[in-house]
């Protein structure tokens, strides 16, 4: 069978098609989510080092496959690192520009999640049963996540004592984000609410009130109506959580998702007139032009070149 990248890329190994398909979260090894090493191993080459030819098999496989282009691109930078760390490292950028190829190709763009407008989110919370432990919990998460502009793996992580209440309202340390591997930490000042449904200091007194002061998760995991002590909720859960509360007005669920909160707080301080620096300190974003994704349906009616003459 003729294995090099050319053959692959015209689509005649279809074997490796096959293998990549085969390739499933419980049999990732070392890196998360890349499969490289089974990929490899059932190929029959060496993952360690690995050669330029094993690698543009390797991600075009994944291509072929059917993987998104930027689930590719993550696979691609874990096996790069991991090939530094054990002294065998590797050029990359051919991998990318192939990866790049294939987005132009398919026409592919990114998946955006649709935010939770302040609207919204008052409509959702509303919904929420004060009643019940989940109701309480639910609406706190999803206030606070909206408030904060976190992303749901921070909102996932926070604990019990990061929270503080001030008089202006919440001041939430976090110790660790995507762009803070190192643990450097921020503090994320939130303001009081006009509406109590959607204020994110009196919906979290009353999920504390109910959790009780004790150490551990911030947001307690849970199954029926029933909580799990000391264990936090999970950023799958966060994003079911959300679903659900929009499929409550009437809202298309797939569209939303974990994303959806950090989204809908770009988009409300877009909406308020906020600067763009604030909006890059709420949330830690480094790269303005990724706060600029979240704000085209906002900015998209600010001005009229037309006004007045059509």
């Amino acid at each position: 069978m003729n294995t090099s990248p050319t053959c692959a890329l015209n689509g005649i190994d279809y074997h490796l098609l096959l293998l990549t398909s085969q390739i499933t979260a419980s049999r990732v090894t070392t890196i998360r989510g890349n499969g490289s090493e089974s990929w490899c191993y059932e190929t029959q080459r060496s993952s360690l080092p690995a050669s330029d030819d094993t690698l543009t098999l390797w991600v075009t496989a994944m291509l072929r496959a059917g993987l998104k282009t930027a689930t590719v691109l993550v696979r691609i930078a874990g096996v790069e690192h991991r090939l530094k760390v054990a002294g065998c490292p590797v050029e990359a950028k051919p991998l990318r520009a192939l990866v790049k190829a294939a987005k132009r190709i398919r026409r592919e763009g990114e998946r955006q999640m649709r935010p939770i407008t302040a609207e919204q989110l008052w409509r959702v919370s509303r919904l929420m049963d004060p009643g019940t432990v989940r109701g309480i919990r639910d609406r706190a998460g999803i206030v606070v996540g909206v408030a904060t502009g976190m992303r749901r793996s921070e909102l996932a992580g926070l604990e019990v004592d990061d929270v503080h209440f001030v008089e202006p309202g919440l001041l939430i340390s976090l110790k660790r984000s995507k762009t803070d591997q190192y643990g450097v930490g921020r503090v994320i000042g939130v303001f009081r609410g006009q509406k109590a449904d959607s204020c994110p200091v009196r919906t979290l007194e009353a999920w504390i009130r109910c959790r009780g002061q004790q150490p551990g998760p911030l947001f307690y995991a849970m199954r029926a109506n029933h909580l799990f002590i000391g264990t936090g909720i999970t950023r799958e859960a966060i994003s079911q959580v959300i679903k659900g509360a929009v499929r409550n007005i009437a809202l298309d669920s797939p569209q939303y998702a974990g994303h959806s909160l950090r989204a809908g707080f770009v988009t409300c301080a877009g909406e308020n007139g906020a600067s763009e620096l604030s909006i890059m300190k709420r949330t830690g974003h480094r790269n303005s032009a990724t706060i600029h994704r979240y704000m085209r349906p906002v900015e998209a009616f600010t001005n009229d070149p037309l006004a007045g003459k059509l």
